[in-house]
């Protein structure tokens, strides 16, 4: 799955040829996996706060018409 003939590390060097295809490390692992469990948790916070109310979800839609946002909510 890992290999460099084949798997997500030549798929990913087609794309781009300066990553560096390294060996798994536990580690490394528990903290990304640390570090992206606080980061969507925080983004589901967000999100909830923000559709908990129409008021909530106006304020943000005002703010995204105000700064030229792609998206509006």
């Amino acid at each position: 799955m890992l290999g460099s003939r084949s798997g997500f590390i030549k798929l990913a060097k087609e794309k781009n040829p300066a990553i560096i295809g390294s060996l798994y490390d536990p580690q490394a692992s528990f903290s990304f996996e640390n570090f992206l469990s606080t980061n969507l948790n925080c983004s589901l916070k967000v999100v909830n706060f923000v559709k908990s109310s129409a008021l909530n979800s106006n304020v943000l839609e005002a703010l995204c018409n105000d700064i030229s946002a792609e998206h509006k909510s």
